[in-house]
């Protein structure tokens, strides 16, 4: 480790001042042990994670073990570094947004919070390897970070947990997971008394970065809809998941026109297009929903709503009568 990482280290914030004034220094050189950055070494000291990226330290660097900033400073424990840097993120991304009802969704497509180190791990396992309530609360209510990501040898956050016996994260993570059995096998009664007693409902699982609220409305559950809108805490039915599909695109996706209707009186986007640019509509139009095609005309959705192809339901549609007709010649 060279002197300036040596200081950035131990938080000599005079010393690493002095020596990045010289013209030939490198605010991002690298050790030749580990292949940590300044700010890689940096992670405990605030005051010199903000100096250094005030003169230009790359923010997303990683060292010889694919480990993150946000890797190291939560293994280290030191939340006020994480908590500045994820909101310095959200501010870039919603200048001028401070309300609190807007975290959780601010720091979608957040890059440090899906990142994996080279044994496949997240921000949130090494929270569980130091038994770090508070962080791994932090990281999960981001919304980003999946509570089931397994590393390479299979581990859960919460197994990992468990096997440092860190009883009050375990109960963390137990409470989230079971809220999540609770959807997926639509124990309504189950999912309303977790909500009741406070568990979160805003965390992310799975590969395709879902919520809650996007398992409920592609099951069709109604009633874990209404009980998630009542008592989850500030739940935003626009809300995308991980692969940019908002609740209304997987509920006209599968069908459940009940719950299209349901959350078009929630005031959802209608319109609002999914990556490759299909409306909900559009989607309907393509799966053959009649009833739920119907339902979002009813609530105002384009008829001539053109996707990123420029193509319309009609288009599509007449697309689709003509592939039938050729199957069915053939």
């Amino acid at each position: 480790m060279t002197i300036l990482h040596e200081a950035c280290q131990r938080g000599d914030l005079d010393f690493v001042r002095n020596f990045l004034s010289r013209p030939d220094a490198d605010v991002n050189a690298r050790d030749a042990e580990e292949g940590l950055t300044p700010l890689l070494a940096a992670t405990e000291h605030l005051p010199m994670v903000q100096f250094l990226c005030q003169q230009g330290a790359n923010v997303m660097p990683t060292d010889n073990f694919g480990r993150t900033f946000l890797h190291i400073a939560t293994y280290r424990g030191h939340a006020p570094v994480i908590e500045w840097l994820l909101e310095g993120y959200k501010q870039q991304q919603h200048p001028g947004d401070d309300s609190s009802s807007s975290h959780n969704k601010s720091c979608r497509g957040n890059p440090w919070a899906e990142c994996i180190d080279q044994a496949n791990e997240t921000a949130l396992h090494y929270a569980a390897y130091r038994g770090n309530l508070q962080i791994a609360h932090y990281l999960i209510e981001l919304g980003q970070v999946d509570i089931l990501a397994r590393n390479r040898l299979g581990k859960t956050a919460l197994t990992l947990a468990r096997q440092a016996e860190e009883l009050p994260l375990v109960s963390y993570l137990n409470s989230l997971i079971l809220l999540s059995n609770a959807c997926k096998c639509q124990e309504n009664d189950l999912l309303k008394r977790l909500l009741q007693a406070g568990v979160f409902a805003k965390f992310r699982f799975g590969r395709n970065g879902d919520q809650l609220i996007h398992g409920v409305c592609q099951d069709g559950n109604l009633e874990g809809a209404r009980i998630l809108h009542k008592y989850g805490d500030k739940v935003d039915w626009d809300i995308p998941s991980g692969s940019g599909k908002t609740p209304l695109h997987y509920a006209a996706r599968m069908g459940r026109d009940q719950v299209v209707r349901w959350l078009c009186e929630q005031g959802v986007a209608v319109d609002r297009p999914c990556p490759v640019g299909s409306s909900a509509f559009v989607i309907s139009v393509l799966v053959g929903h009649v009833d739920v095609a119907k339902v979002l005309l009813q609530f105002g959705a384009d008829v001539n709503y053109r996707d990123s192809s420029g193509v319309t339901p009609i288009h599509q549609f007449s697309w689709l009568v003509r592939k039938d007709a050729y199957l069915w010649s053939v």
